[in-house]
């Protein structure tokens, strides 16, 4: 059950919070890195007895899971709390969020919660005939959730809408799942979806790719793709032009892109000599890549090999000792070091420009959609930091958000220079 949380409980829910917390992602502490801390916020949370599980974003919000089960959803330019509720049972073991261009959904045990990510409206709660094994899959009209007993099912968005209101099917509609594809292999990571083909890996380190399309076709397998070692990471999806991949990584530390369009075609394969666990995101023509203990590296997206540098001599774009890649904008390339520090990295050379501390906020959001940076701690404080002088955030993935600024204007105006010192 969705229960919004009154102010009441928004004012209680603080202690714990100190301002120099505050201060160390402070505009002055991180102009180093060239950023600026563009808003703080606070999430609901009881701090006496429950901490920050999940935080996650989207283009749109920024959602912060408590262990209780308590979801704060602030937007994401100014941190503006836009509602707060409790998603299922307190306590119940929740996985971290999805979201659409309208829809949050957050997994409860065997229940899948759909939310009006705006208003914190429940549209329905529908308990699965399978526990889940996996984060759903979200596309604008279906879910797609990895089961335990080693299948995929496909749920309509519209049917399970109109279940919750009527307490019966549609017309013409016989069961709650579209459709289910079932391979008898456990699937540990969350499906991707492409424009007409869904995408998943296994632990056997097979890629699976079936029809999402409606008809007699949905559902049905269009390829499979083996990659003879376990998966390792999460498959990410990229186009170009008017053509799908997708990369995936394996236990035997080879990296591959495939061709979603063309049938699992192979494009190529690279040995990366370290174990890969984290998603691969595909800026412009580049892949960075997170390596077990090997630092963040980078790809070309056309022939899979490193990216040479060739300023102050020739070597490869790689920095060592990354833990975690947390953002990217037009000209720094932004990760967590195994200090738990910010590094601004240039994009271009993939030299260490700056570094900052932030051990007082633990928890950071990996944002492969925008340049944003988002951080939280275990009492609810969410910091958002942004590069100096950008009005707006730069869209990855959907560039037609960006503002159309009028002609003679820059959507990201320069710093304004510094007043001459007084004699």
């Amino acid at each position: 059950m969705n229960k919004m949380l009154p102010l009441a409980v928004l004012l209680l829910a603080f202690p714990g919070v100190t301002c120099a917390q505050t201060e160390e992602l402070s505009t002055q502490r991180v102009s180093s890195l060239g950023l600026e801390q563009r808003w703080s916020a606070q999430a609901v949370i009881n701090s006496q007895r429950d901490k920050v599980k999940y935080v996650t974003n989207d283009v749109d919000n920024v959602y912060v899971q408590s262990s209780a089960g308590v979801v704060t959803t602030l937007n994401a330019e100014d941190g503006r709390v836009l509602w707060s509720s409790q998603i299922g049972a307190s306590d119940e073991h929740a996985m971290a969020a999805i979201s659409n261009n309208k829809l949050l959904m957050v997994v409860t045990g065997p229940v899948i919660h759909a939310i009006d990510k705006f208003t914190g409206d429940e549209l329905f709660a529908y308990r699965l005939p399978v526990q889940p094994s996996a984060s759903p899959g979200l596309d604008d009209s279906s879910i797609y959730v990895p089961l335990v007993d080693g299948s995929l099912g496909a749920f309509s968005i519209n049917t399970l809408r109109h279940y919750e209101r009527y307490g019966s099917l549609p017309p013409g509609v016989a069961r709650t799942m579209a459709w289910r594809y079932i391979c008898n292999e456990t699937i540990r990571h969350a499906p991707v979806v492409g424009s007409q083909l869904i995408a998943f890996g296994t632990d056997l380190g097979n890629i699976h790719a079936a029809s999402t399309a409606s008809g007699a076709t949905a559902g049905n397998s269009r390829f499979e793709f083996l990659m003879k070692s376990p998966i390792s990471a999460p498959v990410t999806y990229f186009s170009r032009s008017s053509e799908e991949f997708l990369l995936t990584a394996a236990e035997n530390n080879r990296v591959f892109c495939i061709s979603l369009s063309n049938n699992g075609k192979m494009v190529w394969t690279y040995p990366m000599g370290r174990q890969i666990t984290e998603p691969m995101p595909v800026f412009d023509e580049h892949i960075l890549v997170t390596t077990e203990g090997g630092g963040l590296r980078m790809l070309s997206v056309v022939t899979g090999l490193p990216v040479e540098v060739r300023a102050n001599g020739n070597r490869q774009w790689n920095v060592a000792d990354i833990e975690k890649l947390l953002a990217v904008s037009k000209t720094r390339v932004f990760a967590l070091d195994n200090a738990n520090r910010i590094l601004s990295i240039n994009r271009e050379t993939g030299s260490i420009e700056a570094n900052v501390s932030t051990a007082s906020f633990p928890i950071s959001v990996r944002n492969l959609l925008t340049d944003r940076l988002y951080f939280a701690n275990n009492s609810g404080q969410v910091v958002c930091l942004a590069e100096k002088g950008t009005a707006f955030a730069t869209y990855h993935q959907n560039r037609g958000r960006q503002p159309i600024m009028p002609e003679g204007l820059n959507a990201d105006p320069e710093p304004a220079a510094e007043p001459a010192p007084t004699p």
